[in-house]
């Protein structure tokens, strides 16, 4: 129809003047265009024409840096096909490559950094080239713009990104915290958090933070991020963990179920007694009251367990959870949390039967099949490899057990015991646990540098509560540091084997270790 022929006819004209133009602007403008066009079959050329235009002017050094990474976005919606798009803007990695020395003002960083989700098999090359230039003069970075690197960072899940790339966001959020509004440092840690990343000035950061701002904080997802931030990675800040207790104490009635768990589940896992103490539990226990069929069953669980491993022990929460409608609940979760859910209930069931005596449990059936369960392969090889060394401390190998399953308790890691020393070689025949008398036990345990908060100074809540179940059940226990372990191996058989042999000593002594 003469409709068509006049289109096609007005397009060729079109395209030519933009073509031939070498204007950068009107150029993008047209892809930009072209792009959004539902061209006819026909008329897919003129996409192709565009395109090698782009190219064309690329490899001329018509455009610039900023205009590579714009001409970049466009092509990776070019066409209907997403993995053809991506190919097709990976073409224009070599726009930014050679025009390294331009790389100099942050808008142009940016402006890279905003292209690496857009390329693939290039994206390396420009990685490298940000390595370098995306460092230089890190001062001059707006908030947006740390917002923006993050971002992209989070989006295209790179998992080989230059640790000076975090470093260097890490400076410059602990030089400008005091200008950075909350909502864009909740970004900025969620991001960070995302990627797996910490250090020192950001703890110092975050503790500055809490120090200075403290219940001001209006934020509350903020404080909800940083005491995420300290479980995921072990950081047992004594400012952090007061000022978050404080924080919770004043917000308490404010807070969302989601926040609440996130302050509130830290304390127990890393070992920590606010010194807002009665006030504290009584607005936790108050809010898990109130809001319980608001929280997960597996969250529920995993806070009733941080109030175990602190001694402190929610009675009044017995008939909530051990009946038909919470364990009902409990089974329409996703799988992984129905068996973190079940394995973790009998911990607190059997924690609460061993340390309250007002417990009317335990009101879980005991485990009659056996089941496997998985253990760290890391402690399971290391029990192994100090079989010897052991025997040889304590004078008699057929003392000695590994991986001992402990008696008339729920299969659970905690109730499993690394290494057991027994008094004689019959008695390393019998089944020894909660119905017995364990005084003459020695229960080895081994830990791992994920047992310890990240200074390496403290165990963890979960193995202070496997350790105190040890004691009340009167065995003795013995501990192993891994790292320690494997130092004195190096160093030579005498250096391991007087290790072990100090650890033997202090345990039959009865001392805390």
């Amino acid at each position: 129809p003469p409709d068509s022929f006049l289109r096609i006819a007005f397009i060729t004209m079109l395209l030519d003047i933009v073509c031939d133009s070498k204007q950068p602007k009107v150029i993008l403008d047209g892809l930009s265009t072209v792009m959004r066009d539902q061209f006819p079959a026909t008329l897919a050329s003129y996409k192709d024409r565009m395109l090698e235009q782009v190219l064309l002017c690329v490899s001329e050094g018509v455009f610039t840096v900023q205009e590579v990474c714009r001409a970049i976005d466009i092509l990776s919606l070019y066409y209907d096909n997403r993995k053809r798009s991506l190919e097709t803007a990976d073409k224009l990695w070599f726009g930014i490559v050679d025009q390294y020395k331009h790389i100099n003002d942050t808008e142009t960083k940016i402006a890279v950094f905003g292209a690496l989700p857009h390329l693939k098999n290039s994206r390396n090359i420009v990685m490298k080239v940000l390595e370098t230039k995306g460092l230089e003069n890190w001062e001059q970075y707006e908030t947006n713009d740390i917002v923006e690197i993050l971002r992209v960072f989070v989006n295209i899940k790179y998992d080989r990104i230059d640790p000076a790339f975090f470093n260097m966001i890490s400076e410059w959020l602990a030089l400008n915290i005091h200008q950075v509004k909350e909502r864009e440092i909740l970004a900025m840690l969620y991001s960070l958090m995302q990627l797996n990343y910490m250090d020192r000035k950001l703890i110092n950061t975050m503790e500055k933070l809490i120090k200075h701002k403290g219940c001001q904080i209006q934020e509350f997802d903020l404080v909800a991020t940083i005491c995420d931030y300290c479980y995921k990675f072990r950081v047992r800040s004594k400012v952090i963990l007061e000022g978050a207790s404080e924080y919770f104490v004043f917000h308490a009635n404010k807070l969302s179920v989601p926040q609440v768990y996130s302050i509130a589940r830290m304390f127990g896992h890393l070992d920590f007694h606010p010194t807002t103490g009665f006030k504290f539990w009584r607005e936790l226990e108050s809010i898990l009251e109130e809001k319980f069929v608001q929280f997960r069953p597996v969250d529920i669980i995993q806070l009733l367990l941080s109030f175990l491993c602190l001694e402190k022990y929610p009675l009044n929460f017995s008939n909530k959870i051990f009946n038909p409608y919470f364990l009902d609940r409990m089974h329409t979760q996703e799988k992984e949390d129905i068996f973190l859910s079940r394995q973790q209930l009998k911990l607190y069931d059997t924690g609460m039967k061993l340390e309250c005596k007002g417990y009317g449990g335990p009101y879980l059936p005991k485990d009659t099949s056996y089941k496997s369960i998985d253990l760290d392969s890391r402690i399971k090889k290391m029990a192994n490899s100090l079989f010897e060394t052991v025997g040889e401390v304590v004078g008699d190998y057929s003392r000695v057990g590994i991986n001992v399953l402990l008696s008339f308790l729920p299969l659970h890691p905690a109730y499993i015991v690394d290494m057991m020393i027994y008094p004689t070689q019959a008695e390393a025949l019998l089944r020894f646990g909660f119905k017995t008398e364990n005084s003459s036990n020695i229960a080895v345990l081994i830990h791992l540098p994920q047992h310890f908060d990240r200074s390496g100074e403290h165990l963890l809540g979960e193995q202070v509560l496997r350790i105190r179940h040890l004691r009340t059940m009167g065995f003795r226990v013995m501990t192993l540091n891994y790292l320690t372990v494997k130092t004195k191996r190096t160093s030579g058989s005498k250096a391991l084997k007087d290790y072990v042999e100090e650890r033997y000593q202090e345990a039959i002594k009865g001392r805390k270790s």
